[in-house]
């Protein structure tokens, strides 16, 4: 089975790095959704799969103890990031509170075998959260109608529907659904010019013009000037993902009440 994650980001991890660098707040919203349901309080080892470059790390309250894997040589930049199969994942068992995973499954084709391992890791009310492109989504049509047809590693990804479970999840009797839900988590930049240089360098896009760029982020996803609490103006694009948030049976739970 191929690695179809590592063999992407391999060629475009450098500039998907540098576009998280340049702007590192304009994901905000993405990242903190994804705790909509945990109370990270209560977790203390929290493993982050795929990590990138590591963005993680600073939404996370100090106490928590953060491991970051993937399998992509240009986003292990340092000795805090450690390589990993997706593909074929092996994690120590019973380990962590909270497993998160983040706009990547699209490019895991083991899903089944992926949440298998993830369940595995997790300590006794551990849980864990997924989010990515659901299937039939202006994001999903963005991502293989454009971004793979301008970048240069293509883009055909296996998405999540939003009307379905999770592949293999009925099969855990220990493990409790407690979110699947299309949700929005818009990326906020300065202006459509700030926003136009992210993507391009996001998801590699070449041979392709400022404008191009903007009509098809239009025409896939929508975007709106919208004035901040301070009154400043705001380009905010209209990203939406599936969040996907299990939790396993019995003892001390990682979450809200």
């Amino acid at each position: 089975m191929s690695n179809r994650y590592a063999e992407t980001f391999e060629q475009r991890g450098h500039p998907y790095d540098q576009a998280m660098m340049r702007f590192p707040d304009c994901r905000s919203r993405e990242f903190i959704r994804l705790f909509d349901h945990l109370d990270l309080q209560v977790c203390s080892k929290v493993l982050d799969l795929p990590s990138g470059g590591g963005y993680l790390d600073r939404f996370l309250p100090d106490h928590c103890l953060l491991d970051s894997a993937d399998p992509s040589t240009p986003f292990r930049t340092s000795g805090a990031i450690y390589p990993i199969d997706l593909e074929n994942l092996t994690l120590p068992a019973g380990y962590y509170d909270l497993v998160i995973s983040l706009a990547a499954l699209h490019h895991i084709q083991n899903k089944t075998g992926f949440l298998r391992s993830v369940v595995e890791a997790l300590k006794p009310g551990g849980r864990c959260c997924f989010a990515d492109v659901a299937a039939d989504s202006g994001v999903r049509r963005f991502l293989d109608e454009f971004a793979g047809r301008y970048n240069n590693t293509g883009h055909s990804g296996h998405y999540l529907e939003v009307d379905t479970p999770y592949p293999g999840a009925m099969d855990h009797e220990n493990l409790v659904l407690i979110e699947h839900a299309l949700k929005p988590c818009p990326w906020v930049f300065p202006d459509t010019e700030a926003m136009i240089e992210f993507c391009r360098l996001l998801f590699g896009l070449k041979q392709v013009s400022d404008q191009q760029i903007l009509t098809a982020l239009d025409h896939y996803i929508g975007f709106s000037q919208i004035h901040n609490s301070q009154g400043e103006l705001e380009t905010h694009l209209h990203w939406e993902l599936l969040f996907i948030t299990f939790q396993t049976a019995m003892g001390r739970k990682c979450c809200s009440p």
